[in-house]
Order: C-alpha cells, then sequence, then structure tokens
C-alpha cells in the first residue's frame, strides 16, 4: 500500500518499534478532526461532525486498500478488515500476524438501516 512504509519508519523512528493498530487509530482520529475543522472552516463540534459524514480519509491517512470513510447518517468508521491469526515467528522480527483475507468494511459493516443507528442532529 503506498504510504504504509513511509508511515511505519516515521513512528520506527520516533518509537523505535513498528506502529500498532492503535497507533493508527490515533494518527487517523486526529487527522480526522483536522479534516473535519478544515472542511467546516470551524471547531464547533457539531459543524465538524457534519463535515465528517460521507468523508473519505486521503490515502496518506487512510493507510488501506479500501479507504476509510465516515458513512452519512451514523458517522461510523469504516475501515478495511484484515482477517487471520497471529504468528509467533513471521519471516521478519516484526511480522506478527499472517493475513488471510481482506475485507471490505462495507460488507462487514451492513447497511446503515441494519445498524439501528438514527443519528439526529441538535437544532
Amino acid at each position: 500500500m503506498p504510504h504504509v512504509s513511509d508511515f511505519v519508519a516515521a513512528i520506527k523512528k520516533k518509537t523505535g518499534k513498528v506502529p500498532t493498530a492503535r497507533t493508527w487509530f490515533g494518527f487517523a482520529a486526529a487527522w480526522s478532526c483536522a479534516l473535519a475543522a478544515n472542511t467546516a472552516k470551524s471547531l464547533d463540534a457539531i459543524k465538524m461532525a457534519k463535515a465528517l459524514s460521507g468523508m473519505t480519509l486521503p490515502a496518506d491517512v487512510g493507510l488501506m486498500p479500501h479507504l476509510p470513510y465516515y458513512r452519512a447518517g451514523q458517522n461510523q468508521s469504516i475501515n478495511t478488515l484484515y482477517v487471520g491469526n497471529a504468528q509467533a515467528k513471521g519471516s521478519t522480527e516484526d511480522d506478527l500476524f499472517n493475513v488471510t483475507d481482506i475485507v471490505k468494511g462495507v460488507d462487514a459493516a451492513g447497511t446503515l438501516e441494519e445498524t439501528g443507528c438514527k443519528m439526529s442532529w441538535p437544532t
């Protein structure tokens, strides 16, 4: 994936370790807030939440084959899912997970109607 090696190198340079999923979650959350604020031209939470609705993260932030986006109607983050298993020894010291399948998040998440989630905006 484009940009993943840059992300890994930047994190490894700062921490001495490869980034975890939690590292990416924080990275993506911070960028999501920044992108929403920029789109909304405001730091108002409601305006930012509305700006997130339907927003797709850019490739250098999303770092996934199917770019993450915030589903309109509930603002759920829809990410690529990596299915597999942990492994004691991979091809490198940092290779701890064997990915057997890559699933589009939208396929796993179901429809907005199936979630039962109804987002309403304050007036």
